[in-house]
């Protein structure tokens, strides 16, 4: 394990000008999550990229999480939002995952991270998990087909209906068919689009997390 000595700030995150690279976060966390690498899935391999952690130290810097939430990274691969996140928030998280080959080495994560008391994994269909009422963030990053975002978002209402409380969406990279179905639920309105561009040259706009919250009105 990495120790952090006085490098780390007194509000437990650690100076970004030091610790820029993944790899330096996944020793800080005691997880493997970086690197590309080709995953089979029933309709041919799809490549494994996890969210940019500049990108989730924006995230967790929005204010949109505490930790008296409970986030719900649909897809999560290895795991890395939801023990970043877990770390910098000390809030909970429950990654799914269907690929058995990216469980397999979520729970490998699991077993040595610094911070696994926060964190569940659960091998599941996006389109058939039941949400938690106990779950209110919601994290997306290019997700499955639009047929199972959609069945995954009624999902995600079914709970909401079950028990009514803020619940926020995060959509990060997200293509404009998906925003589309979104702003076309009434019960959804889009709250923020967090930049996460590191320079103000040749801006990706599709580089943003959209921030879109349940509204009971």
């Amino acid at each position: 394990m990495l120790r952090l000595g006085s490098m780390v700030k007194n509000n437990g995150i650690i100076d970004s000008k030091v610790y820029r690279e993944g790899e330096c976060w996944d020793k800080i966390l005691s997880i493997q999550t970086t690197g590309k690498e080709k995953i089979p899935y029933m309709h041919g391999d799809a490549p494994y990229e996890p969210t940019n952690y500049k990108v989730l130290k924006r995230l967790a810097d929005s204010g949109y999480i505490t930790s008296g939430n409970t986030l719900l990274d649909y897809g999560c691969g290895k795991g890395r939002v939801c023990f970043f996140l877990s770390y910098l928030i000390k809030c909970k998280t429950i990654g799914i995952e269907y690929n058995p080959t990216l469980v397999s080495k979520a729970y490998e994560n699991l077993s040595s991270s610094v911070i696994s008391d926060n964190v569940s994994i659960v091998q599941e269909d996006a389109a058939n998990f039941k949400v938690p009422v106990t779950v209110d963030r919601f994290y997306f990053f290019r997700p499955f087909s639009l047929t199972v975002f959609k069945k995954t978002i009624l999902n995600i209402f079914e709970s909401y209906e079950k028990s009514m409380r803020q619940m926020l969406i995060f959509l990060y990279y997200p293509a404009t068919s998906y925003i589309e179905y979104l702003n076309s639920r009434r019960t959804l309105e889009q709250l923020d689009s967090i930049d996460c561009n590191d320079s103000m040259l040749l801006k990706d706009p599709y580089k943003v997390i959209s921030v879109f919250q349940f509204n009971s009105n």
